[in-house]
């Protein structure tokens, strides 16, 4: 932690904090085993697999020695087209969502990394300056040290899909930082928190402002689980709803040949 310039009354800039020394290597290894990139794809593979299995059986059970052999024919070719496309698409999608599961145990990595951040703070009892209200030090938490560590690890295990991913989370996992840091503002302003003064010559008024950004992580607890959720499912719903489209445009074909090769 920075010690910065004693400014009656000022509140301490997040950016004169030193977040560097958090960026430990056995936080990047827990972030690492959050992110595993292999871990996603295998489980891609697996889900896709799945889908086009079931899809390969039903145009089997569908067309499989009930058909003129022309017809059977076509419907393999395009079964075929249609297992790659929406089996693929599923598979990507039951990924989005895995890697979304994880929202949780970054909001958790994150208020571990608040308090810890908070407790070090006490040291800056000279000058009078304030503490940084703990949604700034959790955003900062969240810029400084979990975003920065988490492209580490992403572009440590595969720079070709890393890239990609690294874009995804900035949107997905910062929209939820955002979410969950709106949700307690409005719970901050509720409870008319005013801000703590760091007076060199009153220690209780550290430990006053210390149990202030306790209490605000524990009251961030819980929520996290629901919140990660809500968002999880906010962004799913139009991933699975365009794997829904385009099973249906797959579908409709297929079922209007059924119905005419019956006759």
């Amino acid at each position: 932690m920075s010690n910065p310039e004693a400014t009656s009354g000022k509140e301490i800039s997040v950016e004169e904090i030193d977040f560097a020394k958090y960026r430990k290597p056995e936080l990047a290894e827990r972030i690492s085993s959050l992110l595993s990139i292999p871990q996603l794809v295998l489980f891609a593979i697996l889900a896709a697999r799945i889908a086009m299995a079931i899809i390969f059986l039903i145009f089997l059970l569908a067309f499989g020695f009930k058909t003129h052999w022309t017809v059977q024919i076509f419907a393999y070719f395009y079964g075929l087209t249609m297992v790659a496309v929406v089996g693929g698409l599923f598979g990507v999608a039951a990924t989005v969502n895995r890697g979304l599961s994880h929202l949780t145990d970054i909001f958790t990595l994150i208020l571990d990394l608040t308090g810890q951040v908070s407790k070090d703070a006490q040291g800056l009892r000279e000058g009078g300056q304030q503490m940084p209200p703990p949604r700034k030090l959790a955003a900062g938490v969240y810029e400084h040290i979990v975003l920065l560590m988490t492209e580490q690890a992403i572009l440590a295990q595969s720079r070709w899909i890393g890239r990609l991913l690294i874009w995804a989370y900035r949107y997905t996992l910062g929209a939820a930082v955002k979410r969950l840091l709106k949700y307690e503002i409005e719970e901050e302003e509720a409870t008319d928190t005013e801000p703590v003064k760091l007076d060199h010559a009153s220690l209780e008024t550290t430990k006053v402002a210390a149990n202030t950004t306790t209490k605000w992580i524990a009251a961030t607890r819980n929520v996290v689980e629901t919140i990660g959720y809500g968002f999880r499912r906010t962004m799913m719903i139009p991933v699975y709803f365009i794997a829904f489209i385009v099973f249906a445009g797959f579908s409709i074909p297929a079922t209007l040949l059924w119905y005419f090769a019956q006759g």
